[in-house]
């Protein structure tokens, strides 16, 4: 967060006033990226153009973009959604934009598929003007923020990444090495790293496709998106259940061979 005054005391970025004691400044820049794993619907995106309405008193252009090359505009966020376009392309990037007329209060939201920070927003105005609809902002994005994002790779620090890549693809370099049957070490190390390379670029597909980090749940964006998440929701359900029945063999096993005594006659 960045703050700014009129006066002849500058606000550096911790909110403090060179020269000076530190004072509350009157007008304030938020800049803010959000990390996360985030599903919009029609609902939400209407939401979000509310609150910014209703902050800014005037009414946001609303901007989409499209797969297949198209842009979309208008002051009426209704009449962008009821578009025929999103039947049939997926949406890339939503911006809102809106001011004031003397431009002295000013709010843009940016959200967009990508592998970074998928969502963005700057707000420019009175101190409380600006925390008030960040407050409302972040809960509203908050509400759409998924549980699985920890489990997209590019929602971690680079080091942090390089820590969770590493081990798995020298393990699969490994696994692969041995399937091959190479029976010379050439050979072996050749397609250890082969294995060891393509898993270490597979990671960051494979998690983008399984836990996007955005989510237009709109038109043509919501059956490919619902085609993911069946198959998805069903694999975490065996994992956990998997995990349950080997924490719990043991009771498991006995709880069956009471059952079998009971209901099987003695020999």
């Amino acid at each position: 967060m960045q703050n700014h005054m009129s006066k002849d005391l500058t606000a550096t970025g911790d909110g403090q006033l060179t020269g000076t004691e530190p004072i509350a400044v009157d007008k304030l820049t938020i800049s803010q990226q959000v990390r996360g794993s985030f599903i919009f619907s029609r609902d939400h995106l209407i939401a979000l153009n509310k609150v910014i309405e209703k902050h800014l008193g005037h009414t946001p252009s609303v901007t989409v973009n499209l797969s297949n090359k198209r842009s979309l505009s208008s002051d009426n966020i209704n009449e962008v959604l009821n578009d025929p376009f999103l039947e049939s392309s997926v949406i890339e990037q939503v911006m809102f934009s809106a001011s004031d007329r003397g431009w002295n209060r000013r709010a843009n939201l940016y959200m967009k598929r990508t592998w970074s920070e998928p969502i963005s927003y700057e707000i420019v105005g009175e101190r409380d003007f600006c925390l008030s609809l960040e407050q409302s902002l972040v809960s509203l994005i908050g509400a759409s923020n998924k549980w699985y994002g920890f489990l997209n790779i590019h929602n971690y620090p680079l080091f942090i990444q390089v820590l969770i890549a590493a081990p798995i693809s020298t393990l699969a370099g490994a696994i692969f090495a041995v399937s091959v049957n190479a029976t010379e070490q050439p050979q072996q190390s050749t397609a250890f790293f082969i294995g060891m390379i393509l898993t270490f670029f597979a990671i960051p597909w494979i998690s983008d496709r399984l836990t996007p980090k955005m989510v237009f749940a709109i038109g043509r964006g919501k059956i490919l998106h619902e085609r993911i998440a069946g198959p998805i929701k069903w694999f975490f359900y065996a994992v956990v259940l998997a995990s349950l029945a080997g924490i719990f063999r043991e009771q498991l096993a006995g709880l069956v061979t009471s059952l079998a005594a009971r209901i099987l006659p003695p020999p």
